[in-house]
């Protein structure tokens, strides 16, 4: 990936991803609000993002925030979005760039954000 991709993920603040130089959509949220920044608003995106269900709309809101990749481990599927969570949304409309079979991340799948106009996986591979 590019360095300058921007990653949709658990707001972590330590992940292989970051340590790596990629950077976060929202990561740790009192690094932020304690400097001032519009956090809530940015929460609500974040929200926003991992549950909404029109793969049309989904898509539009990705590519709005500049997000290139989505991240779903263990802690996101656990998480307290768990109930609301859009994974399905993205198994079916978004290509899987990584997979890990062996668990050796906490089960991470990182799907591609598309540029196209419609979420489908065939335009996006």
């Amino acid at each position: 990936t590019d360095t300058k991709d921007i990653f949709l993920s658990e707001t972590y603040v330590h992940h292989p991803i970051f340590l790596s130089g990629r950077k976060a959509f929202y990561g740790w949220p009192y690094f932020g609000w304690s400097m001032g920044y519009p956090s809530s608003a940015r929460d609500a995106m974040y929200k926003k993002l991992f549950e909404e269900k029109n793969p049309t709309e989904l898509l539009r809101l990705l590519n709005g925030n500049k997000i290139k990749y989505v991240v779903f481990d263990e802690s996101i599927r656990n998480g307290s979005l768990k109930n609301s969570l859009n994974e399905a949304v993205f198994d079916a409309n978004f290509q899987k760039v990584f997979v890990d079979k062996e668990n050796k991340y906490a089960s991470t799948i990182i799907y591609k954000v598309s540029n196209s106009a419609t979420p489908d996986k065939a335009l996006s591979q």
